[in-house]
């Protein structure tokens, strides 16, 4: 299992478990990420995401923060947060990416 003890080792995660359900529902492993900024309330966040002006709707907070690390003076601790907040998402997409790809490996190895 890629993550876990004795599985594939990840450079960003220890035992995280990606599917998790609430109320029988599964929740989305981005919102079980760390907050990517210790300074904006979560509203915010979420409006990053959801905002259809943004090139990449999903990755808005992840563009935000890039930017922030390119054009922002930061302290050096909240630049290593930032860093390594990016860090964990991009290793959440290539995952994702992934499982994808099993997933369509897996299908045309069952159809005929």
């Amino acid at each position: 299992m890629y993550g876990a003890h004795g599985g594939i080792p990840s450079l960003n995660f220890t035992d995280q478990i990606w599917w998790q359900e609430s109320n029988g529902v599964a929740q989305d492993p981005y919102k079980l990420l760390p907050p990517v900024f210790t300074d904006l309330p979560r509203e915010v966040m979420d409006a990053l995401e959801s905002d259809d002006e943004l090139e990449i709707a999903q990755g808005g907070a992840a563009t935000t923060a890039y930017a922030r690390l390119q054009f922002e003076n930061l302290a050096p601790s909240e630049r290593r947060n930032i860093e390594a907040a990016l860090k964990r998402y991009c290793e959440l997409d290539s995952l994702a990416m992934v499982m994808i790809y099993e997933a369509w490996r897996e299908w045309s190895i069952r159809s005929p």
